[in-house]
């Protein structure tokens, strides 16, 4: 099938229901420039025979920021646990040859399974995608980092949830912020479990220890989300 993904100008081909996965994942990922999907076939020689491979998805994070596997650029093959173990004699060679070749370029290589797209993962990220563009407006930034300061800079989601309201903000708008505001690592929370009103988020920037908290600047930190 086809999927589309923010990262892409085109739409991304996949050819397994876990490559769909994966891509959702990525597609939320924080830092993630550009994505790609079999765009590349590499010559390789595997056990003295010449071979041609095309790995899955190519994943490119933004410059400077602090890449996950060490490279700017990897490609991924994805794959099932069942279809690694079953095929391991024929897969083992082939996979360390591409990752030389690629490595020799300064690209990294990786094989994923169903051990990172689990259902929870997927579910997490579809969420954070559907409100990625529904930025809050700066009252309700404000107003949320002032009860994050309130409570130590950590406290549950049904805590932020319940102080917004008691503002005035809609139950749906508070939980699309904070989505929005978790895609963003503006909260920071486990992604790999279930995300529920008692789920502890962290706020993404704390003052010093003896530093006053400057409640008239907290708006101008949002600055941040425009630079990206």
């Amino acid at each position: 099938g086809k999927y589309w993904s923010r990262h892409s100008k085109e739409l991304l081909g996949y050819e397994s229901g876990q490559e769909r996965k994966f891509l959702i994942l990525m597609s939320a990922a924080y830092g993630v420039h550009a994505l790609e999907t079999q765009s590349r076939t590499l010559d390789l020689i595997v056990n003295g025979k010449s071979r041609t491979y095309t790995p899955d998805v190519l994943v490119t994070w933004r410059k400077g920021y602090d890449y996950p596997h060490g490279f700017r650029q990897v490609w991924f093959e994805v794959k099932s646990i069942e279809d690694l173990r079953k095929r391991r004699m024929e897969y083992g060679p082939l996979f360390r040859a591409a990752r030389a070749v690629l490595a020799a370029e300064g690209i990294g290589f990786r094989v994923v399974t169903e051990r990172t797209f689990t259902v929870v993962k997927v579910a997490n990220a579809e969420k954070m995608i559907e409100r990625h563009s529904k930025q809050p407006d700066e009252a309700l930034f404000i107003a949320t980092h002032e009860a994050f300061w309130r409570n130590g800079w950590s406290m549950s989601l049904g805590s932020i949830v319940d102080a917004l309201t008691a503002l005035g903000v809609q139950r749906y708008k508070a939980w699309d912020a904070i989505w929005f505001w978790i895609g963003w690592r503006y909260i920071d929370c486990d992604v790999t479990r279930s995300i529920d009103e008692n789920t502890l988020g962290r706020w993404w920037w704390a003052p010093p220890e003896g530093l006053a908290h400057d409640a008239s600047n907290s708006a101008g930190r949002s600055d941040r989300l425009r630079q990206r």
